[in-house]
This record gives C-alpha cells, structure tokens and sequence, in this order.
C-alpha cells in the first residue's frame, strides 16, 4: 500500500491495466457471447433441441419430449 501511496504514475497505470480488464472481460456483448456459447455447448451435448425453457424441457430428435435435469 505504501508503494502505491507514494507512486503516481504506478497507480495511473493500475488504473488503466484494470479499466481495461473490467471493460473486457464485463463487455455486454462478450457476456452475451459468451453465454450464447455455454447454451449451445449444453444444448448439443443433450442431443436435443430447446422445446420449452418454461418447462424445462427440451425436444427429443427422435420423438417426443425429454425432461431436462436440473
């Protein structure tokens, strides 16, 4: 803390390392992505398509509906 306390320019460039970190990292649009990413991963790994979120259940490729655990 005492470095800190006594060095400008180091806390002007941790300042800037981690605004740059937080607008990365916490991106709307990265965020979104991102999700969209795990839902396809968990989606195709099921073998089935989202039928129903509300249900939570998805549709079978083969017939009918299968519940999706939780």
């Amino acid at each position: 803390m005492r470095v800190l306390a006594e060095s400008k320019d180091l806390r002007d460039q941790l300042g800037r390392v981690g605004g740059e970190k937080v607008r990365k990292v916490y991106d709307w649009q990265v965020t979104v992505d991102r999700m969209l990413s795990i839902y396809r991963r968990v989606i195709t790994s099921k073998g089935c398509l989202i039928h129903s979120i509300r249900f939570n259940r998805c549709a079978n490729p083969q017939g009918g509906d299968v519940f999706v655990s939780s």
